[in-house]
């Protein structure tokens, strides 16, 4: 039992001494190696985004030499005392070194140019800003806070709407039939220099045609179709196809309209549903619509509805005018 002890307290010194060990060799920091304090972690370089020249950099809470150096200096270079020499345009590298340890800020040296583009997308226009100058591209995503773009956008017989984003793109929804839209764009660093406003006119594509958009209504509650043809109330529709040399673009199930709102002038806006074949009459214009329109409108009284025509995802794919046209007698 004696020997048991002793053999007990050994291997505990062994382990003790063991354990000091490991903790002593994993905290002293390894020959030729810097070990970072807190402080240094928290150092960082002060100085605009947007360089310049004569733009001035200095590293916080530095308490030693500090050696500058530019990745690119054909673009701009940076001298013992921080101040920036510009030459070129792109983004730089600026490298602060301090006590064995660099650190680093990219600073964008110029104004990018962008040209603008656009894609009718289900709901609206997709518009993107393209850079083309190529000593930015591949780096400008790390210029947060660089660069802003001032967009503008422009409806028909409407004032300019400006905004600002950090977004190279933007979605400009749809608002009406075969409307008019422009988009504007002027981009502006942090420096506040300003590139000239450009714009881009948006068109819009209609994706489907009906023979089936105007429709007469007598006296006698009699519905005719465009051709001053009889019809059914219950089951007519407005058949829907394609518009002849549609691209292929437009035939994908993102375009294909599984619901639609209805713009009335009698009764509000409401929500229906559109099959393969196209929307029932008798949703588009509701019973006691029909009933008011035949019992309360003069000769030639016409009744125009707006059908936005809306794809899986609610978005809007296309406005199509629905025309109602009282006639006392149908000929």
């Amino acid at each position: 039992m004696k020997l048991n002890n002793n053999l007990g307290r050994k291997v505990g010194i062994r382990f003790l001494i063991a354990f000091i060990f490991v903790c002593i060799f994993n905290t002293a920091p390894v020959q030729g190696q810097s070990s970072q304090t807190d402080d240094d972690m928290q150092k960082t370089i002060i100085g605009p985004k947007v360089g310049y020249d004569g733009a001035e950099y200095s590293l916080s809470s530095a308490a030693g030499n500090v050696i500058w150096s530019s990745d690119k200096p054909e673009i701009a270079s940076i001298n013992s005392s921080g101040i920036l020499s510009v030459k070129g345009k792109g983004i730089v590298i600026i490298t602060a070194k301090c006590d064995n340890n660099n650190y680093s800020m990219p600073i964008m040296v110029g104004l990018p140019r962008y040209i603008l583009s656009s894609s009718h997308d289900p709901g609206g226009y997709i518009i993107h800003a393209e850079c083309i100058d190529t000593e930015y591209n591949d780096d400008l995503p790390q210029m947060n806070g660089a660069l802003k773009f001032n967009w503008g956008v422009k409806y028909q017989d409407k004032e300019i709407r400006w905004f600002e984003s950090d977004k190279s793109d933007l979605t400009v929804e749809v608002q009406g039939q075969n409307e008019i839209v422009t988009a504007f764009l002027e981009v502006e660093d942090d420096l506040g220099n300003k590139s000239p406003i450009q714009h881009i006119n948006l068109n819009s594509q209609d994706i489907y045609i009906s023979p089936y958009t105007i429709f007469y209504i007598d006296s006698q509650g009699t519905l005719y179709d465009a051709k001053k043809v009889w019809d059914l109330y219950e089951s007519s529709r407005v058949y829907l196809s394609y518009v002849p040399g549609l691209p292929d673009k437009y035939k994908g199930r993102e375009w294909m309209p599984m619901s639609a709102i209805v713009l009335s002038p009698l009764q509000g806006n409401r929500e229906i549903t559109v099959d393969n074949e196209g929307p029932l009459v008798k949703d588009i214009l509701s019973e006691s619509e029909f009933d008011f329109i035949k019992n309360n409108s003069t000769d030639n009284q016409t009744y125009n509805y707006t059908l936005i025509l809306l794809n899986f995802d609610n978005k809007v794919i296309q406005f199509m005018p629905i025309i109602f046209i009282y006639q006392t007698t149908v000929s």
